[in-house]
C-alpha cells in the first residue's frame, strides 16, 4: 500500500515534538551518543582546570561532531543544517546583524520544540553577554541535540546553579549573591568582558557535567529507562 506523501512529510516536520532518540537509532545506541559526548565534556573539563582555559579545537568542537553524527544517523537533516547556521551566525561581527541571524536560527527551530528552543536561546544569551565560554555553549547545545528533552535542561540549569553557588560562596562568602544580583542589573546597560569572564574563571564545564550525570542517575534509578520529551 503507497504511503500518503503528505503525511510523511508531516511526520518529519513533527520529529522534534517526539523522542527522537528512538525514532531511527536503537534506545542503547543513542544513549551511547549521550554517554560519549558528556566523556568529552569531562576531558575538556580536566583541560580547563588542570592544562589551560584555552581548550583545542579538536575538543571544543567533539561534542558538537558527535551531535551532528546523530542527527545524520536519525535522518533530521534540516536540524543539522540549522544547528551549523546557528553556530555560524554566532561568528558574525557586526552585533545587529549576528544577534538578528541568531534569533531567527533559534525561531525556526522552535517551529519543532519550541521549549528546546527557549533553552538554547537562554544558553546564547549567556555566551552572547560573555557569562558563558564558547564550550561551555556548545556543551550544553550539543547534549540538546542529542537528546531534546526539558529534564535534561532542567538538570544542566541545577548542575550550573550548584557550581555557581559553590565557587561563589567559597570565595566571596554570603556577598556573592549581592554580587550576583549586580551582575544580572549591568547586563542591560553593557555585556561582559572576555577579560572579566576568563578572571572569573566559572567551572561550567564541571558544571554542565554534573548536570548531565545527575539527568543520567535519575532516568537510571528513578524514572527507569529515559524520560519523555516534553
Amino acid at each position: 500500500m503507497p504511503c500518503d506523501k503528505t503525511e510523511n512529510t508531516l511526520d518529519q516536520l513533527a520529529i522534534f515534538k517526539k523522542p527522537y532518540y528512538n525514532y531511527l537509532m536503537p534506545f542503547e545506541l543513542a544513549d551511547a551518543f549521550l554517554y560519549l559526548a558528556i566523556a568529552f565534556i569531562l576531558i575538556e573539563a580536566l583541560w580547563d582546570r588542570f592544562r589551560s582555559v584555552e581548550i583545542p579545537l579538536f575538543l571544543l568542537f567533539a561534542p558538537m561532531a558527535i551531535a551532528a553524527a546523530a542527527l545524520l544517523l536519525n535522518g533530521l537533516y534540516l536540524v543539522l543544517v540549522l544547528s551549523v547556521a546557528l553556530l555560524l551566525c554566532t561568528l558574525i561581527p557586526n552585533t545587529i546583524a549576528r544577534r538578528l541571524a541568531v534569533v531567527i536560527c533559534i525561531v525556526i527551530l522552535g517551529l519543532f520544540r519550541w521549549d528546546i528552543a527557549l533553552f538554547i536561546l537562554f544558553i546564547w544569551l549567556l555566551y552572547e553577554f560573555n557569562l558563558f565560554g564558547g564550550a561551555d555553549a556548545l556543551a550544553c547545545f550539543s547534549l540538546l541535540l542529542i537528546r531534546p528533552d526539558m529534564v535534561l535542561a532542567f538538570w544542566l540549569l541545577a548542575g550550573l546553579a550548584l557550581g555557581s553557588w559553590i565557587v561563589g560562596l567559597r570565595r566571596d562568602g554570603l556577598s556573592y549573591f549581592k554580587k550576583a544580583f549586580q551582575s544580572l542589573a549591568n547586563l542591560t546597560k553593557a555585556p561582559v568582558s572576555e577579560e572579566k569572564l576568563l578572571e572569573e574563571g566559572q567551572p561550567f564545564l564541571w558544571a554542565i557535567f554534573l548536570g548531565s550525570i545527575l539527568y543520567i542517575l535519575m532516568n537510571a534509578f528513578v524514572l527507569k529507562g529515559g524520560s519523555s520529551a516534553l
